[in-house]
């Protein structure tokens, strides 16, 4: 199956994780002891990953989550971030590419870091952003063209 453009035009969205755990949030999935004892896979940066209508955690989500958990607002899933403090761009846009998306554009312009873009897994993620970008260029060149036409 292949990569879904459902959210290449979604943002990230603020959302305080320090509220309403249990009541409006919960974590999307299941962890074992240990991981609840050490606080894995918990939210940390108060930012929602938009995913589609459709998502379902992958049942090896701990291999397809980089830095990043499930978490449900009001039934609804998001993923979000479980690390902070430096820029999580390449890492998010993998995780969407690992769970069945192309990245949200909003996302697709990736920092340069020392190192990064040469290996086979980052030119993965870079092929990713380049074709979320280029369908929005194409979605917006046909919208030009359909006003134009009025």
């Amino acid at each position: 199956m292949g990569l879904s453009y459902e959210i290449v035009d979604e943002t990230p969205r603020p959302f305080d994780f320090g509220e309403g755990y249990g009541l409006t949030w919960e974590l999307g999935v299941d962890r074992t002891d240990d991981e609840v004892a050490n606080c894995q896979f918990e939210p940390i940066y108060n930012r929602l990953y938009p995913v589609g209508e459709r998502f379902v955690v992958p049942t090896d989500w701990r291999t397809r989550l980089n830095n990043m958990t499930v978490v449900r607002v009001l039934e609804t899933p998001y993923l979000a971030l479980t690390g902070c403090g430096m820029d999580f761009t390449w890492e998010i846009c993998e995780t969407y590419l690992n769970v069945g998306y192309y990245p949200p554009a909003s996302l697709c312009r990736l920092p340069a870091m020392a190192g990064r873009g040469r290996d086979l897994r980052d030119q993965r993620i870079i092929g990713g952003c380049c074709a979320s970008l280029e369908s929005l260029v194409r979605r917006y060149q046909l919208a030009i063209e359909s006003n134009k036409g009025l």
